[in-house]
């Protein structure tokens, strides 16, 4: 985290499906300015992709789908079914650009906070 501190800038790509892997990054991250960003598209384009990369264990978009966005709580939204790669990052860094808050994080520390789960 010192080093994180120091540079200032850290991208973290992960899918959150265990409840504790999520509380775990707010326990680490909510003292710090973060982006969350949900990154979206339908079960039926996520399925698609999973065979079409072939490098993919089938079935794990149905088993993903409805447990990474279940805390219900995020900063941004990108919806990669409607939007290339470079327009979501674009929308990413406009975001970056013209806040200079973001609550997600804070919600979801106050949840922990009250004793009440991360996730609704």
């Amino acid at each position: 985290m010192r080093h994180f501190n120091r540079l200032r800038n850290l991208i973290v790509d992960h899918v959150l499906e265990e409840r504790q892997w999520l509380e775990e990054c707010v326990k680490l991250l909510a003292d710090y300015k973060v982006l969350f960003v949900s990154v979206n598209c339908s079960l039926e384009e996520l399925q698609r992709r999973e065979r079409e990369r072939g490098d993919r264990n089938m079935g794990l978009a149905n088993y993903q789908y409805n447990l990474v966005h279940s805390h219900g709580v995020y900063d941004l939204e990108v919806d990669t079914e409607v939007n290339n790669t470079h327009e979501c990052a674009l929308q990413i860094k406009k975001c970056l650009h013209e806040n200079s808050h973001f609550s997600a994080f804070t919600e979801l520390k106050q949840r922990a906070g009250n004793r009440t789960k991360v996730y609704e």
